[in-house]
């Protein structure tokens, strides 16, 4: 399943998860990780993301870092999304609770990496809010959950397409300085440093 979760039709893919249960196979986290990345990849709408979830906690299931992270990014791809990005503030606020929930609970295992907490600051920049980013931003790092470039960089580019345009330039510094910290460019880590701290301490939503 998890080789043609990017390749095959929802239905498809529903279809031969319904056929597993009934030939007694057991899924597992692997099993809804293809199921809800094949729901990224079609943006399934919230109902079905839910459903599956649903299944998944009542078979006992528990969502790791992958699983976890690719809900959210279920969340986000979901055409509610859309709904909620052009205005709709029941479909934002019902997409940021879902996944904010998520969220806590993989941080309060030590499991959200930086890739949850950049899928959860991406749906933000998608909703206009640079302040959740912002505090996203800060939370993570309270935490001491590492940064990488592609998180800083995709959020930067949620921020930019949703004219962020602050807030973006704030985040794609802070990549590049640490990209130049890791190639061992002199006071990389203080550059870092200062960007985040721009970043995290930006707390308006305006717009350029």
């Amino acid at each position: 399943m998890a080789a043609l979760a990017r390749h095959v039709p929802l239905d498809e893919m529903l279809a031969m998860y319904r056929g597993m249960l009934r030939a007694g196979g057991t899924p597992d986290a692997y099993t809804y990780n293809a199921m809800l990345t094949n729901m990224v990849a079609t943006g399934a709408p919230l109902h079905v993301v839910e459903d599956m979830v649903g299944e998944m906690r009542a078979r006992g299931v528990r969502a790791n870092t992958h699983l976890g992270t690719t809900l959210v990014n279920a969340y986000k791809r979901c055409p509610e999304m859309a709904a909620a990005a052009a205005g709709d503030s029941a479909a934002a606020a019902l997409l940021l609770e879902k996944a904010h929930d998520v969220l806590s609970s993989l941080a309060s295992q030590r499991l959200a990496n930086a890739h949850t907490y950049g899928t959860v600051m991406s749906m933000h920049a998608q909703l206009g809010d640079a302040a959740g980013v912002s505090r996203l931003l800060a939370r993570m790092q309270t935490a001491g959950v590492p940064l990488d470039e592609p998180t800083l960089a995709t959020a930067a580019k949620s921020c930019t397409e949703a004219g962020l345009v602050h807030m973006a330039e704030h985040l794609s510094e802070a990549a590049r300085q640490l990209a130049a910290s890791r190639g061992g460019g002199g006071g990389g880590g203080a550059h870092v440093s200062a960007a985040l701290m721009r970043a995290s301490s930006f707390d308006t939503s305006a717009r350029a």
